[in-house]
């Protein structure tokens, strides 16, 4: 259906679907009129990672109000729709009103943490006990039910089952917990490459192509967040996997994970990506609301603590950019709430960042990079995993400061 703008406007439309070619086209002529995505993404008010989304048809639907802008700034009267969604008020109503239900009571963080000396840690039990969520589990009927819950030593077992629509039954689960959740180097290096790589959905894990952290995280899921390896999950995702391919992953795999899964993905067109993660409702919450109150958490630990929380999000979202137009550390992020916290937290720890849009940098300032890279071989390379990008880091790092006179810290690195 071909659509006039002004009938778009009247039409009381909420959302509208559209062909990948003519999406491609829109964000191809507002790319010509701003030089690049990142511009265009500026001017229009909308995320780069959506028009990237739009240009390469993997988000083929947009809100009327967006695609309005958009047609505006390149001067298109007239788009082809393919259909487009009438706001419904009863609906929105009906579902804000049942997340409403769903939403979690307001925990502090200082509440559910003890200190020990030196060590920060968070008491899960209690912090179980204020969410309600177990309670709320136990109350359920329907697709989840609650068969127990035991408070070992060291651990939390809950059993519960839930309904599988695709087998019409339900499927036993099992979620365990640390009893305390303790941060230190090696906890909040997972937390940071969890907080750039992480699965999805209902799992604790992360999804990367490089083994080396995939074979850390399974180490350190199951020796610092108590979850035993026949619980933990492998996945190879990609375009096209034959039965050679197959069985080299399944065998690669089973070092380190209990069960290995193969899924078909046609956006894998750059080789398998592979996971390891583990199907633990519970375990993600928690870590979904550290991530929430993440500057309280990077508050309470120590320097080293919050170097290998940057080191494992630099092994997860992180680049070295060593060109000609300039050097930098690089973190991606999109998340407004979540570069604002790293953001504070960079420049109390001494750093210099700036923020483009798409990623955090420090050292693409002359007259602070030094500082800003010695900052970073002292705080973050001791904890840095990808080996890639370890060996791309410290070649920049000697290459920018080998003729400083002052006494790095960082010579022991290399």
């Amino acid at each position: 259906m071909k659509f006039h703008v002004t009938d778009l406007i009247t039409s009381n439309s909420e959302r509208a679907h559209l062909s990948p070619e003519m999406f491609k086209e829109i964000i191809s002529e507002l790319c010509i009129k701003y030089d690049s995505q990142r511009k265009a993404a500026k001017a229009v008010d909308i995320d780069q990672s959506q028009l990237s989304r739009f240009f390469n048809g993997i988000q083929l639907s947009i809100l009327v109000k967006d695609l309005l802008k958009l047609l505006q700034q390149i001067r298109k009267y007239e788009v082809v729709v393919e259909r487009i969604e009438q706001y419904n008020d009863y609906r929105r109503k009906s579902i804000a009103k049942a997340n409403a239900k769903k939403k979690q009571p307001s925990v502090s963080f200082d509440s559910i943490i003890t200190k020990n000396c030196e060590e920060i840690s968070v008491d899960v039990p209690r912090w179980l006990d204020k969410i309600k969520y177990v309670k709320r589990m136990d109350g359920m009927n329907g697709i989840v039910r609650l068969e127990s819950i035991d408070f070992a030593k060291d651990v939390v077992i809950a059993k519960y089952q839930v309904f599988n629509k695709v087998t019409n039954s339900f499927v036993r689960h099992i979620s365990i917990l640390p009893t305390t959740f303790q941060f230190n180097t090696e906890t909040m290096y997972l937390f940071g490459l969890w907080a750039g790589d992480n699965t999805g959905g209902g799992r604790v894990g992360i999804c990367n192509k490089n083994w080396a952290l995939l074979e850390k995280s399974s180490e350190l899921l199951q020796r610092c967040f108590k979850q035993p390896q026949y619980l933990l999950i492998g996945n190879v995702m990609g375009t096209e996997l034959n039965e050679k391919d197959k069985q080299r992953y399944q065998e690669q795999l089973q070092q380190i994970v209990g069960k290995v899964t193969f899924t078909v993905n046609a956006k894998c067109f750059k080789g398998p990506v592979l996971s390891v993660s583990s199907h633990n409702a519970l375990f993600k919450r928690l870590l979904d609301f550290l991530k929430c109150n993440l500057g309280d958490v990077l508050a309470k630990v120590n320097d080293a603590n919050r170097g290998a929380f940057y080191a494992g999000l630099f092994d997860a979202e992180g680049n070295v950019n060593n060109s000609k137009k300039g050097v930098s550390f690089r973190w991606s992020a999109m998340n407004q709430k979540f570069v604002e916290t790293l953001m504070i937290w960079l420049k109390k720890d001494g750093f210099h960042p700036s923020y483009d849009g798409a990623n955090i940098k420090i050292g693409c300032r002359k007259e602070t990079r030094a500082t800003d890279f010695q900052l970073f071989a002292k705080l973050i390379m001791p904890h840095i995993i990808h080996p890639q990008k370890k060996h791309a880091a410290q070649v920049l790092l000697y290459k920018t400061l080998r003729n400083s006179v002052e006494n790095i810290p960082w010579q022991g690195v290399l």
